[in-house]
């Protein structure tokens, strides 16, 4: 192609691109739009298309760019001299510098979350009343509520709920820690296995993951399965590029013990050790002869025990749990399916597992991606050991020991960023050299790498950052607001007042009522001043709706204060309780505190006809929904 007709094609994807760039403002800050021509409509809502648009474009120009010497620019433009030049000479250092700066706001993110201080929703409220009302030594048995974590993590949240007291920052102080790790870690290494690109497209996903971002903000061990799944396979790469073999040795011996401390306080550390372990022993097998993999292994048999003793302290009640297992089920292949069924059962997990736990919806891409990345890495060591969190996974739930199910499966999701953020890099490389050694083969093989690997980080990180902005209000978690509902309900209580609720929204009492649950009798069922707490159930039409259980539970009783919490009923059972409750009393004080929150005063010593309900705002809305077929049952709260 002669000089003309390139520089008439530069100069049309430099338009295209500046045009695409424009028109992905346009759409990001005005949210589409949507033009009409007659018959013909036009719209636009996605900027993701015009923005892949840009920078293909903006790629296309650079490759069609002859590289100028600084010399060259003296005649023509000497005005730009000393900028190029400044610029040139701290390239490097800029990318660094913008790198740094991509975790400092990724950092900033995790503490600005930490110090919104959301309430604590249902699995945070069942293992914080675990951490409150349990000593550390009572921890290392059967958890209450069905709950589960390790021992260590749950020792140190012990530790911290001792020292700083039980609100929410104090309770999501070490989950945040873990998170702002994770960021460090990711820095840590884009630097030293990364070019700046592929750095920052680690920290990226890293910083702005849904699920991995969403547990930093949650009193659950989930953040430290991601900090502990990225940490240990990055160093063990480290380990093996020591100079010297005695230093080889001492970083290895050092592995084994940061891998011994990291399953005391994170499954994810459990899973990823074997596999990093298997890698480790070839390479020194290969590298060093069989005495270094003797002594290697020798190593591992001080984790080995580490790990029998964690077993039988916390563990075995874990895996031994009815319930835990049962909820697991969802996430191992069925007993009876055969090796062929299990394979494509497999298969059909590449797509849930992009939904939940890695958040997009280019599910191909996304993996096409991350398993090109590992594969291609240029550190072959390095992509190994990353290769063996997913692979471990997979082979793991295949003979059904370890769940393939949403948060349970976090743990892989920094090996897969990583491999995203090794194909970017890996692109960027090739589109440099292609371009300095004019390769056309080169640059459209760095075009394909690039632009699978873009979409599958800008999904990621634009799904992160919607999820940041407005999924999670800093008034309620889940769409539930227990800390506002039960401190209402604290302030209506009057004394002998029987509070009911559905067995899910039990913990929200218990953890905001300030109610201890250590007690060896009825644990839950009372509070101090000897008010009843009551379950609410239901039961279809039957034998078992015979009477009325609800007037009988509540005989004796003046007043009644209803908190409906977590929504674990069928739909229209508020309406089936509140058409029986108000057969027995009027409504004197109604407040809904979010979507899933409301608190109810029914006074019984009141007879129904001689209020309308209807005055009490909202009340109304409930007794007027059309109630279930069946009955409402009660009994008295008991800690399961």
């Amino acid at each position: 192609m002669d000089s003309n007709r390139t520089t008439r094609l530069r100069r049309a994807l430099l338009g295209l691109c500046a045009l695409a760039a424009v028109w992905a403002g346009i759409v990001a800050l005005g949210g589409g739009f949507i033009v009409s021509i007659g018959a013909i409509q036009l719209s636009s809502r996605n900027p993701l298309n015009p923005t892949v648009i840009a920078v293909l474009s903006g790629i296309g120009v650079w490759a069609l760019s002859r590289p100028r010497p600084l010399q060259t620019l003296r005649g023509d433009a000497w005005w730009a001299v000393p900028a190029a030049e400044w610029i040139w000479e701290r390239r490097r250092h800029m990318w660094a510098s913008l790198a740094a700066v991509v975790a400092v706001a990724g950092v900033a993110l995790v503490m600005w979350q930490w110090f919104v201080a959301r309430p604590l929703w249902l699995d945070e409220e069942m293992i914080a009343l675990n951490l409150r009302d349990r000593s550390v030594a009572d921890l290392a048995g059967r958890l209450w509520m069905g709950q589960s974590a390790p021992f260590g993590w749950l020792a140190v949240q012990r530790g911290v709920v001792l020292v700083f007291g039980t609100g929410e920052h104090a309770l999501r102080l070490l989950p945040a820690a873990f998170g702002v790790a994770t960021i460090l870690v990711a820095f840590w290494a884009g630097r030293r296995w990364l070019g700046p690109v592929g750095s920052i497209v680690l920290i990226l996903l890293c910083s702005l993951g849904t699920w991995v971002f969403h547990y930093r903000d949650e009193v659950k061990h989930f953040s430290a399965d991601a900090f502990w799944a990225l940490l240990l396979p990055a160093l063990a790469a480290w380990a093996v590029e020591a100079r010297t073999s005695t230093q080889r040795t001492r970083r290895l011996a050092a592995w084994w013990g940061v891998s011994a401390v990291g399953h005391w306080c994170s499954n994810g550390a459990a899973m990823v050790t074997p596999g990093c372990a298997l890698v480790l022993l070839c390479v020194l097998w290969r590298r060093n002869g069989w005495r270094a993999a003797m002594t290697f292994s020798l190593f591992g048999v001080a984790w080995l025990g580490s790990f029998a003793l964690h077993y039988a302290v916390d563990l075995r009640h874990t895996l031994n749990s009815d319930y835990l297992r049962a909820y697991w089920q969802t996430g191992l292949p069925a007993a009876s399916l055969g090796p062929g069924d299990t394979f494509s059962w497999l298969i059909a997990r590449f797509e849930s597992l992009a939904l939940n736990p890695i958040d997009t919806h280019v599910w191909v891409v996304f993996w096409a991606s991350a398993m090109c990345g590992l594969l291609l890495c240029p550190h072959r060591t390095l992509g190994a050991l990353l290769m063996t969190a997913p692979l471990s996974a997979f082979v793991l739930a295949a003979f059904r020991f370890v769940p393939l199910l949403d948060r349970l499966a976090l743990w892989i999701v920094p090996a897969l960023y990583f491999g995203v953020a090794l194909s970017v890099d890996r692109g960027v490389t090739w589109a440099c050299s292609g371009h300095a050694r004019r390769n056309v083969t080169r640059l459209a093989a760095a075009g394909v790498v690039l632009l699978v690997g873009g979409l599958a980080s800008v999904d990621v990180v634009r799904n992160g950052w919607w999820s940041f902005r407005l999924a999670r209000p800093a008034s309620s978690k889940q769409g539930i607001d227990d800390r506002s509902g039960v401190r209402w309900v604290i302030g209506e209580r009057e004394a002998g007042d029987a509070v009911l609720t559905t067995k899910l929204a039990l913990p929200a009492l218990w953890w905001y009522g300030g109610i201890p649950l250590s007690s060896p009798d009825a644990p839950g069922s009372r509070y101090p001043d000897g008010g009843a707490i009551l379950e609410l159930g239901y039961k279809p039409p039957g034998p078992e709706c015979e009477g009325n259980t609800l007037r009988e539970a509540l005989q004796g009783q003046h007043r009644v204060i209803v908190y409906l919490g977590f929504p674990d009923m069928p739909e229209g059972f508020d309406a089936l309780l509140f058409d029986s409750l108000t057969r027995l009393g009027v409504i004197t004080a109604d407040r809904e505190f979010s979507p899933s929150s409301r608190a109810t005063v029914i006074d019984l010593r009141v007879s129904p006809g001689s209020r309308p309900s209807d005055a009490v705002p909202g009340a109304g809305r409930i007794t007027r929904e059309r109630p279930l077929e069946g009955c409402v049952v009660v009994r008295p709260a008991l800690r399961w």
